[in-house]
């Protein structure tokens, strides 16, 4: 069963992390920390006892990788904080960790893919950087709406 109040709050917070992407380019550090500690907070409330460090270890695992790629200039900085922490509201809900962790990053890669090749497509202004807070969101509500259809009994 879905839980809506993790959804929301991580839709809430992913929108407004959205909108001062595409605005700004970037994202305020301060906006940063508040969606880490939201993000702890509610994997602590809403979380499986017996799933939490799983979860942590996902979080862990997926911020090195980020990290590795960002030294690398591949990715933003923004990306290597909001990613890991996305996991806990697509994880808490998900029947079975692993299997939503894969499932949440194939959907990843298309709606990534998609939004990249239609940005560029789209953009006027030939900037070399695309926001890519967007189709981290997009991938996020397309999850749901699978996880929503794969539950219903």
């Amino acid at each position: 069963m879905i839980n809506w109040i993790v959804f929301w709050i991580g839709f809430f917070l992913l929108t407004f992390l959205t909108y001062n992407d595409l605005k700004r380019m970037e994202i305020q550090n301060s906006y940063t920390l508040i969606f880490v500690i939201i993000s702890l907070i509610t994997l602590m409330i809403f979380g499986q006892k017996n799933k939490i460090f799983e979860v942590l270890g996902i979080i862990v695992l997926i911020f090195l990788i980020l990290l590795i790629l960002w030294t690398k200039k591949s990715i933003g900085g923004a990306d290597v904080k909001i990613i890991p922490f996305v996991m806990p509201f697509i994880l808490i809900n998900s029947p079975n960790i692993f299997v939503g962790f894969w499932f949440f990053l194939i959907i990843f890669g298309i709606v990534g893919t998609i939004y990249g090749l239609i940005f560029k497509w789209t953009n006027k202004k030939n900037k070399k950087e695309v926001p890519f807070l967007p189709s981290i969101t997009l991938t996020y509500i397309f999850y749901y709406i699978v996880l929503y259809f794969w539950t219903i009994k």
